[in-house]
């Protein structure tokens, strides 16, 4: 319940304030556990790729951080988000995402593990790589533009802009074969990138 509303209060104001563009829609699995990957700028991104994903509920992964205040860490747990510990290897978490994918649902990862302060994307960790070799799910890249400018990283408010969202074709691993999670990760990163030129 609290997922659809927040879906419906963030819908209200990035599509119809923000004019939130959503392209390449049809990449997303209408059945089936798997990963959205995306570049990361704003705290306004997760509800991008919530509203391009709908009707399909996502499972976001996000820094442990968010749940140290006391309601946002009743937010975030009601609305499925996963907490990270980042900087080190987080095995509960890593569990958790695993165990999340194999029951069918789909999860969201920002593979930088932090927001851009300039908007450019950068490199990836090899967490998500693990998970897609781990899992076998599809891959599913995605490209955030303009949330950089909604509410950049340390910005106090929010400036009214354009954003789009573009999902890229599916990417598949074989978990037998694909044992390098960095390259799997760079691989990941690649496509992201290959998104953002071709919106550009």
């Amino acid at each position: 319940m609290l997922y659809f509303l927040s879906y419906v209060v963030c819908y209200i104001f990035l599509v119809l304030f923000c004019g939130l563009k959503v392209k390449g829609k049809e990449n997303i699995p209408k059945k089936g556990s798997f990963i959205i990957a995306s570049n990361h700028t704003s705290y306004f991104d997760p509800p991008v790729l919530a509203i391009g994903c709908f009707p399909r509920i996502i499972n976001f992964v996000g820094k442990e951080e968010l749940f140290k205040v006391k309601f946002l860490r009743w937010y975030f747990s009601k609305a499925g988000c996963i907490p990270l510990k980042r900087n080190y290897s987080d095995f509960r978490a890593i569990k958790l995402c695993i165990r999340k994918l194999k029951e069918g649902s789909v999860l969201a990862i920002f593979p930088e593990g932090e927001r851009s302060v300039d908007g450019k994307i950068g490199e990836g960790q090899p967490g998500v790589g693990f998970l897609a070799a781990k899992t076998a799910v599809p891959v599913v890249p995605a490209y955030i533009f303009g949330t950089n400018k909604l509410l950049p990283k340390g910005a106090k408010k929010i400036k009214i802009t354009k954003i789009f969202l573009i999902f890229g074709k599916p990417l598949y691993f074989d978990s037998k074969k694909d044992k390098d999670y960095v390259k799997i990760s760079d691989t990941i990163m690649q496509a992201i990138k290959n998104l953002a030129d071709n919106l550009s």
